[in-house]
């Protein structure tokens, strides 16, 4: 009896215990419940980037570029000489780039040691951008674009009113940088276009000072946010084709679905949704100051932060899927292909969050940066 009785007992046992670990393992695996949490000691604003490997690569205000597996453990990390307010770019040879308010853009090798570093007039707060060919372009706060290859070495340069902070380069699909200077500080305010040999294609007057960085959309237009509270969609040749009125749009970057629709927050809290001839399709309130760019899933669901430290999943329709609160000041997002979600606060931690979108959607610009690697050049995918 008692031989019988024990492998019964046992297959029942086992199935159990299977049950149990099942229903374990889908509570913390659903959607909006977080993975892990990476403490970085200072506050984290820039957009996360993810290298081929699924390394996660972050700055810091504690003057440090921090290389994260995919479990949450510690890689690397590599100091620099002043606070990392910029996002890293991931280059085809893994080679990651990024820029400290110490006015350098250092080329870091993948295991955390330094390729090189160029020296620019001022700060480098913003993003570089990398061509098909492995050229890098980054703007620094004395006004000028860097052009450097591989090497490090300066390839030209070009410079857009005095001193000021240019946003972040982007690259179009045939090869034009586009990139805008602000109207204050530099007294300039165009919105540029360059050739890849770095002389002028054209130039446009935009309406006030970027505060966000630019996006583009399938058919060349561009898009772009700016403190007279105005997003503008501009065309490939430099003429506006529309502008729509939100308040404190100039902090959220847009970002385009591969159906045209733009996404963008408001300082107002809300994210609104835009048809691409610039009328309101749908808006959704969030409840605070919306400063980071959505990111939008490859089975169309967006995702958005606050500054309250909420991160939205909201469908195409306009209605939640779900939310999460985190801590304050949320970043930039990207998601990995196996759906985790990956996003910085100011209270200095990285967050990874379970998702059901399994990676970015693919064509147009789904998050800041257009890709995981945070390269800024428009590619169909």
């Amino acid at each position: 009896m008692k031989e019988k009785f024990f492998p019964k007992f046992l297959t029942f046992a086992l199935s159990i215990l299977f049950l149990l670990q099942s229903q374990i393992f889908s509570e913390v695996a659903k959607p909006g419940t977080i993975k892990w949490k990476f403490e970085a000691i200072d506050y984290v604003v820039s957009c996360p980037a993810i290298g081929e490997d699924g390394t996660i690569y972050i700055g810091s205000g504690d003057y440090c570029v921090y290389a994260i597996n995919h479990d949450g453990t510690l890689k690397w990390k590599f100091k620099t000489e002043y606070f990392v307010q910029s996002s890293p770019a991931v280059a085809q040879d893994s080679t990651i780039y990024i820029g400290s308010l110490d006015s350098y853009l250092y080329a870091i090798n993948p295991d955390g040691t330094l390729k090189w570093k160029f020296k620019t007039g001022n700060y480098v707060q913003t993003t570089s951008a990398i061509d098909s060919d492995g050229t890098i372009y980054v703007s620094s706060r004395d006004g000028y674009l860097y052009a450097l290859n591989l090497d490090g070495a300066l390839k030209w340069k070009y410079r857009m009113g005095w001193n000021g902070t240019p946003s972040s380069p982007v690259i179009g699909k045939d090869g034009t940088i586009y990139v805008a200077s602000d109207a204050h500080i530099s007294k300039d305010g165009h919105l540029y276009a360059l050739n890849s040999d770095g002389t002028l294609k054209w130039k446009t007057k935009i309406g006030g000072d970027f505060l966000s960085e630019l996006a583009l959309s399938s058919d060349g237009t561009i898009y772009l946010g700016t403190d007279d509270e105005f997003l503008y969609a501009i065309d490939f040749m430099g003429k506006l084709i529309w502008k729509f009125e939100i308040p404190g749009v100039g902090f959220s970057s847009p970002v385009v679905a591969s159906d045209g629709t733009v996404y963008v927050g408001g300082k107002d809290g809300f994210l609104y949704a835009l048809n691409p001839d610039g009328t309101l399709k749908w808006k959704f309130q969030t409840e605070g100051r919306i400063y980071s760019s959505a990111a939008i899933g490859k089975d169309g669901t967006i995702y958005i932060g606050n500054e309250e430290g909420y991160l939205f999943a909201i469908y195409p329709d306009g209605t939640v899927a779900w939310k999460l609160q985190t801590d304050w000041g949320l970043s930039h997002i990207t998601i990995a292909q196996d759906g985790t979600l990956y996003v910085g606060n100011q209270a200095g931690f990285l967050c990874a969050i379970y998702t059901s979108s399994h990676g970015i959607s693919g064509g147009s610009w789904p998050k800041f940066r257009a890709n995981t690697k945070n390269t800024a050049r428009f590619e169909n995918e």
